[in-house]
């Protein structure tokens, strides 16, 4: 089945068993403190403390540590290994209140170590729903959401250096979401997540940048679903005053 986080900034959550949905508890805003990211073995569901990182003047000097960077290398073999990847039940999602009333869905295309968005994307074309995907600039912080035609549109993108596929740098043909009528909901990926809503990236800042941008856009801010593994869910993620809280964590617990 699937779970739900709906993240809120909050103490720890109460389970709700009749509707499979972890609810936050209202509580105090808390003090900064040591964080520990915790991950579950696939296999054995052995709980793995992979590092434990000191928060310290910037919560993302901890982030380049050798600690940090074996926790990142763990979560990408997770996914290189994850026999599930390809097969993430998307019913649930196909059925959320906000993917049904989206029309403007910007969603990720996935690396190696990401939940796979192939059937999502899929889904969105056969709605008849707009599907925006992201052109990376990687030499900046800077993304884009592009809307895309269908799938054959997007099997004819060239690649990247990092194993995705986007838009050309000098595709300039393409809607930008937020040049028109901008987006209803928007599929995040990430390395790990806490049910705050503080969600671990890949350090470039690309979704919290661009999530700023929406803000400042008439349609405001989309809602914001993350797509997870079980295993990514984490104690704490440290955080920036620039990172921009998820709104939801859909992930599936086998």
């Amino acid at each position: 089945c699937f779970l739900m986080y709906s993240a809120r900034k909050s103490s720890p959550p109460k389970l709700d068993q009749a509707h499979h949905t972890l609810v936050a508890k209202p509580g105090p805003t808390q003090k900064p403190r040591p964080v520990v990211l915790c991950f579950h073995r696939f296999q054995t569901q052995e709980l793995v403390v992979r590092t434990a990182l000191t928060m310290g003047t910037s919560p993302k000097a901890a982030l380049s540590t050798r600690s940090a960077k074996t926790l990142l290398s763990f979560v990408h073999q997770f996914g290189l290994k994850n026999p599930w990847r390809h097969k993430f039940p998307t019913a649930k999602l196909f059925k959320h209140p906000k993917y049904v009333s989206s029309q403007q869905i910007a969603v990720f295309l996935s690396m190696d170590d990401e939940v796979c968005t192939q059937e999502i994307i899929k889904d969105i074309y056969k709605h008849g729903k707009s599907c925006f995907i992201p052109k990376y600039d990687s030499s900046s912080s800077h993304m884009d959401m592009l809307k895309t035609n269908s799938l054959q549109d997007i099997q004819t993108l060239p690649w990247t250096s990092w194993n995705i596929q986007q838009p050309a740098a000098d595709d300039d043909s393409r809607e930008e979401a937020l040049s028109s009528g901008g987006l209803d909901l928007m599929l995040i990926p990430g390395l790990g997540f806490d049910l705050l809503g503080r969600r671990l990236g890949r350090g470039k800042g690309f979704y919290d940048t661009y999530l700023e941008r929406c803000s400042r856009h008439p349609k405001g801010k989309p809602y914001t679903i993350a797509l997870a593994f079980k295993e990514q869910l984490c104690q704490d993620v440290p955080v920036d005053a620039h990172d921009v809280l998820i709104d939801e964590i859909l992930y599936e617990d086998l």
